[in-house]
């Protein structure tokens, strides 16, 4: 007898219990919300065509995503119980997942403000910025508050 193919929707479910898919979800639709509503605060956002706009929010909110699954992964390396340490409670593995992510943005910032990486950005006056590192104050925060979110969200998600 041939072995039936799974369905599409048992696919997805088994897919989503993968820690890693399912952060990466959460990250996007956390972080493109905060994506769109801090496009002010850099130069030439706020004129920009809505399309345009959406597409430049879009995008970052993938690399975000990205980001966050890079930071998954680094704790998962150093955690000792591996991809399963979202499950687990605890604040050490949170606080190197959030440190990890604003490191990352940290150079990712510097890079695209210094005008030598690949479509980099400017900010708006209206940035507050951290002081010695010129770095926008509004994408560390990001940094800080969504990660915990994402990492709560993933845990019911997994949970269920």
């Amino acid at each position: 007898m041939k072995p039936t193919k799974p369905s599409f929707s048992k696919q997805l479910r088994n897919a989503l219990r993968w820690p890693e898919l399912a952060l990466a979800g959460f990250a996007f639709l956390l972080n493109f919300p905060w994506e769109i509503i801090q496009s002010p605060l850099f130069v030439g956002m706020a004129s920009m065509p809505h399309g345009d706009a959406l597409q430049y929010c879009t995008r970052a909110a993938f690399g975000d995503a990205g980001i966050m699954v890079i930071a998954f992964w680094t704790v998962a390396a150093v955690s000792g119980s591996g991809r399963g340490w979202l499950q687990q409670s605890g604040p050490m593995p949170i606080a190197i997942f959030v440190i990890v992510g604003v490191l990352i943005t940290t150079v990712i910032e510097v890079l695209a403000t210094s005008g030598r990486w690949l479509e980099g950005w400017t900010y708006s006056a209206d940035m507050p910025v951290l002081w010695g590192v010129n770095v926008g104050l509004v994408p560390i925060l990001q940094w800080i508050i969504l990660p915990p979110v994402a990492v709560l969200l993933t845990r019911r998600q997994l949970r269920s």
